[in-house]
């Protein structure tokens, strides 16, 4: 059974047109749904992709699905669980002096953690590797993180 707890992942792909986010924004508002995080992803050839991390039923999510399927600027929607180890995630942070017990942590998760310079790091996997790696970091003293959900394969 499905709670308000589930956290889902929508992925769109839409035209590059003005009102394209702000439609898709206000179908979540209009659901009393609050999104944990959207991400405005890659603009090719008049197409962009959008990401939305959000957290109730399967069944909200089944709704939210059709309603941002019948948008006007919407081509594509996919509906994933965030816990679906095919969501990726990527993020980079700012990592205190001595990271290494986040290493291990990297390697609990079974994420890929890649350092940038003495104080910062890639870190790769699925979203939720990638959200307890970032969450290792921040408990360590990081303040400067950054997330974004990838997208899937579109065939």
């Amino acid at each position: 059974m499905s709670t308000m707890d589930d956290r889902w992942v929508a992925f769109l792909i839409v035209d590059d047109r003005t009102g394209a986010l702000t439609a898709a924004t206000e179908c979540f508002s209009t659901r009393g749904v609050s999104f944990e995080s959207v991400n405005t992803l890659d603009v090719h050839e008049g197409r962009g992709v959008l990401a939305f991390v959000f957290a109730g039923t399967e069944r909200l999510a089944r709704v939210l699905m059709r309603t941002l399927q019948r948008l006007a600027s919407v081509r594509e929607v996919r509906v994933c669980s965030a816990a679906d180890p095919d969501v990726r995630a990527m993020a980079h942070a700012t990592i205190p002096a001595d990271a290494g017990a986040i290493a291990e942590t990297a390697r609990d998760a079974d994420a890929d953690v890649i350092p940038v310079g003495a104080h910062a790091a890639i870190v790769t996997g699925s979203l939720a590797a990638v959200e307890h790696v970032t969450d290792a970091f921040r408990d360590a003293g990081a303040n400067d993180v950054a997330r974004i959900v990838l997208p899937p394969v579109w065939e």
